[in-house]
């Protein structure tokens, strides 16, 4: 299946699936309860939607703040008590941290861990989840850092 998440003409945060290879037929948009967060939808800033081992899903937005880039990065999960990963980067007097919240309970409890850091430029940091690793892939300028993400 291919997977959608997105947010409405209304702001509300939905997700629609296809068969693979049929992209004609999509299932019905499924909204989901944000609680009234507003949600950012533009550039870096769209909801995101990731997938593990036991079917597992998670969504996760961002809901600006008053004050100018600033905003509460927050996630739906499923609830199957599986391995849930959440990465960002975060910005401190001119060097930027990847960071990541690592749950095992299903998303009920996080651990924080800090994984590297770097000044200068770099990309948005991805999960990517193969066999029964899981690992965040950090693009800079000269290199691709991977670290592996221990539950």
């Amino acid at each position: 299946s291919l997977w959608l998440v997105g947010v409405n003409a209304q702001g509300g945060l939905f997700v629609q699936t296809a068969p693979a290879g049929d992209l004609a037929h999509w299932g019905p948009a499924r909204v989901l309860s944000t609680q009234g967060d507003a949600i950012s939808a533009d550039g870096e800033n769209r909801p995101k939607i990731a997938f593990g081992p036991k079917g597992w899903v998670v969504v996760s937005y961002t809901k600006p703040l008053a004050k100018p880039y600033t905003a509460f990065i927050r996630m739906l999960r499923s609830t199957d008590g599986a391995h849930v990963a959440v990465v960002w980067r975060s910005f401190d007097a001119g060097r930027t941290s990847i960071k990541a919240w690592l749950s095992t309970d299903g998303g009920r409890t996080f651990a924080l861990q800090t994984l590297g850091d770097v000044a200068g430029p770099n990309d948005f940091p991805r999960l990517v989840q193969h066999g029964g690793r899981m690992v965040a892939v950090w693009r800079l300028p000269t290199e691709v850092r991977v670290y592996e993400l221990n539950f």
